[in-house]
């Protein structure tokens, strides 16, 4: 849910530095595999800068490994979903627009149907 609020924002707003955004959410890749873990512990460890964040909550449990399965996983998951809201049929968008639908109708009657098989796939 958290990448595909992501990459709708990079492909069907009008938000400035887009570009910039996308290589901030793509970053991740390039790391090698041991950091986001490393990362995580230096963050919210028992000595981190950032424990309190957690609200008393340890990062050695649940919250630290969906923390790290998010950071791992977002890159991966927000490049298909990107792909698959570009190579949606603007025709259908054209076609929304003259027929005054409402955006969120639009959302829900063309975006999420042409995204259908990019969310299958991230799951």
């Amino acid at each position: 849910i958290l990448a595909f609020g992501y990459a709708y924002a990079l492909t069907r707003s009008c938000m400035p530095f887009k570009g910039l955004f996308h290589i901030l959410g793509t970053a991740p890749i390039l790391a090698p595999s041991l950091l986001p873990a490393i990362s995580l512990i230096f963050l919210f460890g028992n000595q981190g800068v950032a424990k309190e964040l957690l609200g008393g909550h340890s990062v050695y449990g649940v919250i630290g490994i969906s923390m790290g399965l998010i950071f791992w996983t977002f890159p991966h998951a927000l490049m298909i979903l990107t792909t698959s809201l570009r190579t949606s049929d603007a025709r259908l968008y054209e076609a929304a627009r003259a027929l005054k639908t409402s955006p969120m109708k639009t959302f829900f009657m063309v975006t999420l149907p042409a995204a259908k098989y990019g969310l299958i796939s991230t799951l």
